[in-house]
């Protein structure tokens, strides 16, 4: 979920992952999304990405209100068959392809939300399958998390290791 949120925020806990997990991660990604970051920083194609890569993996990407998002400008649907369903505000979902401001936080937004999609739907599908997975899938203060369980962090620092 893309939104900038407090300590008292209820998420799931995540298994933990490092910075530097974050990162070689990050850098297999980019290169399975033809992107190669061994010469320096580079930009993903993100529109491509959205609209061509991320199906072909099960991942599809829809605009829609923002009242479907209940303010937020984000979120990843861990429900639902083999494949993920990303949903972006339309306003940025459309301002994907600008540059500057507007179009950077439209595809950090996104990239959050694939980040999601890669680590942590499958731990909340697999948490969903187990016999009494309640424990499993509660929801604790945001602020109680180290970063490394946070699943906000760690959808940001996945994001960060693919957005040069």
């Amino acid at each position: 979920m893309t939104k900038f949120f407090g300590s008292d925020e209820l998420v799931p806990p995540m298994p933990s992952m490092g910075m530097a997990a974050m990162e070689r991660l990050g850098s297999a990604t980019a290169e399975l999304l033809g992107t190669n970051f061994s010469r320096g920083p580079c930009a993903i194609d993100v529109l491509r990405l959205a609209d061509d890569v991320l199906p072909k993996m099960g991942i599809h990407v829809y605009p829609v209100s923002s009242t479907e998002l209940r303010g937020d400008e984000g979120a990843t649907d861990p429900s639902g068959g083999p494949s993920i369903d990303i949903l972006v505000a339309e306003e940025l979902y459309d301002q994907l392809g600008e540059s500057g401001r507007r179009g950077n936080r439209s595809r950090s937004t996104l990239i959050h939300e694939f980040a999601h999609a890669v680590l942590h739907v499958p731990v909340i599908r697999r948490y969903r399958a187990q016999p009494n997975s309640d424990h499993l899938l509660r929801r604790v203060q945001r602020g109680k998390l180290k970063p490394y369980n946070d699943p906000e962090w760690q959808a940001w620092a996945f994001s960060g290791c693919l957005i040069a």
